[in-house]
């Protein structure tokens, strides 16, 4: 009796193990398709922004599940903490403030695409622009059909960036704005997009979203 015991738990524990193996493991995500490392920059403290940010505008929550924002990708084997992450391991640089950033582009396995999107987000009567600031980097070169960055309003865009090396930061955080005072003393949904539609593939980092004047 305990040597059939013995046998099925050996068994159970060979199927496991078998299972286990035949998982694929998890993409590591990469800023190109060639996976380079990129050089540490000394650029982890910032000043902070003077604006004030929306909920979960510095994405300080962390990855899904707890962060604010819900993440769409087209790479499923990618991890969540691929898109909201502390930036510095892969990117060489810190979040502009705090720890964690939004990864738009990239490289996982395929050129990624992928969205963040938080919803009722008021926006002021007064002091209705939105700012944010954001860390381009394109070390692939340019495809014909270019890579974007865009930020919607309500399904609406707002705001469009071409991920090509002309418009290339890095290390360094830029500040941008967008008018929305169409949308003063109304709640919207925000949807921050990365878009990949080549072959190679764009980068951009978000971080510290809100409103001001």
């Amino acid at each position: 009796m305990k040597t059939r015991l013995a046998f099925r738990i050996f068994a159970l524990v060979a199927i496991l193990a078998l299972l286990l193996a035949a998982a694929p493991a998890p993409h590591a995500r990469t800023l190109s398709r060639s996976g380079a490392p990129v050089p540490r920059v000394a650029m982890r403290a910032h000043a902070a922004p003077t604006y004030t940010l929306i909920n979960d505008g510095g994405f300080e929550f962390g990855p899904p599940p707890r962060s604010a924002w819900k993440v769409v990708s087209n790479q499923r084997g990618c991890p969540p903490s691929s898109w909201i992450l502390d930036p510095w391991p892969v990117w060489g640089v810190g979040a502009y403030e705090g720890t964690y950033a939004f990864w738009g582009g990239g490289y996982c396995s395929n050129p990624n695409s992928d969205a963040g999107r938080q919803l009722n987000i008021p926006v002021p009567v007064s002091g209705n622009t939105l700012f944010f600031y954001a860390n381009y980097y394109r070390p692939d070169a340019d495809d014909a059909d270019l890579d974007t960055f865009t930020v919607k309003v309500n399904g609406s865009v707002v705001f469009t960036k071409n991920l090509v090396q002309a418009n290339d930061t890095y290390p360094n955080w830029t500040l941008e704005s967008i008018n929305l005072s169409a949308y003063a003393g109304q709640n919207v949904s925000i949807i921050l997009m990365g878009r990949s539609r080549g072959d190679l593939t764009g980068n951009v980092l978000v971080d510290a979203i809100g409103f001001g004047n």
